[in-house]
């Protein structure tokens, strides 16, 4: 959710912004499809009273990349956040849904050429630097 956060405050105030970096991040919303899976994965983990077993293996996949996931000198870290989530509570859940359901930011994006700052989108990636 940072990279949409940053993303919307860097169009809606700019002045507060000196540079922005972002890896990984989209200013799209989720698509359809993935929305309908979103909510069939999380009525099972309310079956389950949260994420547990597969469904727990489903949120590691969501959160950490494959090669995080498979990389043994992480898997101390994997296994830290496994725990976490493990014992989260219904009460997270809109927070994830938050993330899920978030609205799109594209139409913002042009905001940011409007300003002084320079925006280069290459594929997904989406880089913004303040101009001189």
């Amino acid at each position: 959710m940072g990279g949409d956060v940053a993303l919307r405050l860097a169009a809606k105030r700019p002045d507060l912004i000196a540079s922005l970096t972002m890896l990984g991040s989209s200013a799209r919303s989720e698509p359809p499809e993935q929305l309908a899976w979103v909510d069939t994965w999380l009525e099972g983990a309310a079956k389950d009273g949260g994420f547990k077993g597969e469904n727990l293996e489903t949120f590691m996949e969501v959160m950490f990349g494959e090669t995080s996931r498979n990389t043994e000198v992480k898997r101390e870290v994997l296994n830290h956040w496994r725990d976490k989530m493990e014992v989260c509570t219904l009460s997270l859940w809109p927070a994830i849904l938050g993330v899920i359901q978030r609205k799109r930011v594209v139409e913002l994006l042009p905001n940011m050429q409007e300003t002084n700052w320079k925006l280069l989108i290459k594929n997904t990636n989406i880089r913004v630097t303040k101009s001189n």
